[in-house]
């Protein structure tokens, strides 16, 4: 109908009904729900539709780039509808839209505004989205690091009566922003608040709470509170920072040998924990200060040892340079130092001062300059005290430019060598930039180091998930039905996420003929996804309708297909062959010709589709022509 009417508007563009046909035009687009085309079409011809019609289409665009990901694009298109301002209830929800989007970039001054000014709107409070805003705008402050403004908002979403997923962050996050700001009572009151209910961040909140008290002078509770997590949580990812936290603890109640125990189960429990060199290089300064000298320089060296250019290996060398020093043994100490390729003891000045220069030039925002800095100390200090922070700090640098090949270099130097606190970071980076450049083969590694290593819930799903579809872009659907699994299983995952899941499950069991699970896992994805997902399980739920002989209800998938999501032509042209098949089914071969021939006509940019079309008709006319063949002889 679309190409129908534009065609009439572009060969008669002075006849008297150009006004209407131009209304029936924009309506064609609305009633297929074919936004983009619309916006387009208005955005050339701002005379074909009014206002608020415009500013409509414009918001509905929007959401549909929203649910496709695509949030810079998501942000312009809301801009728009938001310039545009003819209807004051379609302005404010553009204006909530906007900030989701900008957030999700990490634009937080961004959506703070939006956020505001949403906020100030007369008509926000009618609205569906009006009810998260204290949340959103509690999340907004905190990302901001402003805890103190997101405090009333927390405390005021966490009385409400929202989702209670929701209503449960909230809470944490009030625990979160309490001590942040040092209101460590208070922290301990939400933390406790929150422990008491069903939230999926319980241990977390229980570590928090047992630290604070520990800002609170209260150090036995605080001993008590970690004792407890160990016994109540004993899966938890932050069991290594519970056993460093309980070692610190005992030290300064003076219980040496509890707390040397602690720090002894944290190295053996958990080789792979960032935390692992702070605690062996603890273990040797409570030898050290108790006069254990041997043992102390037996802790120092494995952490050199193990490694070899951390900052706490730093610090072994120069406690053990004292230790020996105190035994009178500095010949012994020169030999060992000297076979440590990571220091370079008479260089050790120039070291600090070139790369302290580097993140002077940093944190004062004169970005080029910094990158230079930090390339320069790569390049003179290639085994420095600082090696892994520069290549962290000019990865960073790299990738906020926009450099994706050289922050890959950076990131995966500090994914490789282990041990530092970027390396959560930096591995979850390496993965992100190899995916983006389509290198699946070389990203399964680093995914899987990230699914065994991630402290973060989000990260270790990320990994989970983008495993899941390497396998299956590498044809391996048992392991990509495994990850599938493991990734519905994860915490926390919204319905975005389960889409990505189920339909890798049904795309596997598709090929490998397995109909029944791949019909459960459409289904499940027809219930929740949107956009392209929600078209494709739309078209199989018409294919396994067919398949069950279901041929009316299979012909009404295929029109919902057509109707709502119109703008996914691949699917709707594979759904339209099936409703003519249907159609033929049904004894009526004319419909079934009509559709086909359309198809062929109009789906010229997709071969595959075309071909099958002409097969199905080529089949149609084929029968066709045996059944008048038959009545023609029998007439004779």
């Amino acid at each position: 109908v679309t190409q129908v009417l534009s065609t009439y508007l572009d060969r008669y563009p002075k006849d008297t009904y150009v006004p209407e046909i131009q209304e029936l035009l924009v309506d064609s687009y609305l009633t297929s729900r074919n936004f983009k085309g619309a916006l387009e079409l208005l955005e050339k011809n701002r005379n074909y539709a009014n206002k608020t019609t415009y500013q409509k289409v414009a918001f509905f665009r929007g959401m549909e780039l929203f649910l496709e990901g695509d949030y810079a694009e998501t942000v312009d298109v809301l801009d728009r509808a938001i310039k545009s301002d003819a209807d004051a209830l379609f302005t404010a929800r553009a204006r909530y839209w906007k900030a989701e989007a900008s957030f999700l970039l990490n634009r937080f001054d961004e959506a703070l505004v939006e956020y505001i000014r949403f906020q100030q709107s007369q008509l926000a409070s009618s609205t569906a989205e009006y009810k998260d805003l204290d949340y959103n705008l509690g999340y907004t402050y905190f990302k901001l690091k402003d805890y103190n403004s997101a405090i009333p908002y927390f405390g005021r979403y966490k009385s409400g009566t929202a989702a209670k997923e929701k209503v449960d962050d909230a809470l944490v996050r009030l625990g979160d922003c309490y001590f942040a700001t040092s209101k460590y009572d208070r922290a301990i009151d939400a933390y406790a608040d929150y422990i008491s209910g069903n939230g999926r961040e319980k241990d977390y909140a229980a570590f928090q709470k047992a630290v604070s008290y520990g800002f609170t002078g209260r150090n036995s509770t605080k001993l008590a509170e970690l004792n407890s997590f160990i016994t109540t949580y004993p899966a938890s990812t932050l069991k290594d920072d519970v056993l460093f936290e309980l070692g610190n603890s005992y030290i300064r109640e003076n219980r040496e040998q509890e707390g040397l125990r602690a720090y002894a189960d944290l190295v053996s429990s958990y080789s792979g924990s960032k935390l692992v060199p702070q605690a062996l290089l603890r273990q040797g300064l409570v030898h050290y200060n108790a006069n254990r000298n041997q043992e102390a320089l037996t802790k120092f060296s494995s952490v050199v040892d193990k490694y070899p250019n951390s900052q706490e290996a730093i610090q072994a060398v120069n406690t053990a340079k004292l230790v020996y020093m105190d035994m009178g043994r500095v010949n012994e100490y020169a030999a060992w130092v000297r076979n440590l390729d990571f220091v370079e003891v008479s260089d050790a000045e120039l070291d600090n001062a070139t790369f302290e220069s580097a993140e002077k030039q940093d944190i004062e925002g004169r970005t080029a300059a910094a990158i230079r800095g930090y390339e320069t100390y790569i390049s003179d200090f290639p085994s420095g005290l600082h090696i892994v922070d520069a290549h962290f700090k000019l990865a960073q640098l790299y990738f906020s430019e926009g450099n994706q090949e050289k922050a890959l270099t950076s990131f995966t130097y500090v994914a490789d060598r282990g041990g530092s606190e970027y390396y959560e970071q930096a591995l979850t980076r390496v993965c992100e930039l190899l995916l983006a450049k389509e290198d699946v083969a070389a990203a399964m590694e680093y995914l899987s180091r990230l699914e065994e290593s991630a402290d973060i819930t989000q990260n270790r799903t990320y990994a989970r998930q983008n495993l899941m579809k390497g396998y299956y872009e590498q044809k391996n659907y048992g392991k990509t039905l495994e990850y599938a699994e493991k990734v519905l299983n994860s915490e926390g995952i919204d319905d975005r996420i389960k889409s990505d899941a189920n339909i890798m499950i049904a795309r596997s069991a598709m090929s490998t003929s397995d109909e029944i699970t791949a019909e459960e896992a459409y289904g499940k994805v027809l219930k929740i996804a949107s956009g392209s997902l929600a078209a494709e399980a739309l078209y199989f739920d018409a294919y396994f309708k067919q398949k069950k002989g279901a041929l009316e209800k299979s012909n009404i998938s295929v029109q919902k297909l057509a109707r709502e999501y119109a703008i996914y032509k691949e699917w709707g042209g594979k759904g339209l062959i099936v409703m003519a098949q249907n159609f033929y089914a049904l004894g009526d071969a004319f419909q079934a010709t009509y559709i086909l021939e359309s198809v062929i006509s109009n789906f010229s940019q997709f071969p595959e589709i075309e071909s099958k079309a002409r097969q199905e008709l080529a089949l149609i006319k084929s029968k066709e022509a045996e059944k008048n063949a038959s009545v023609d002889t029998g007439e004779n």
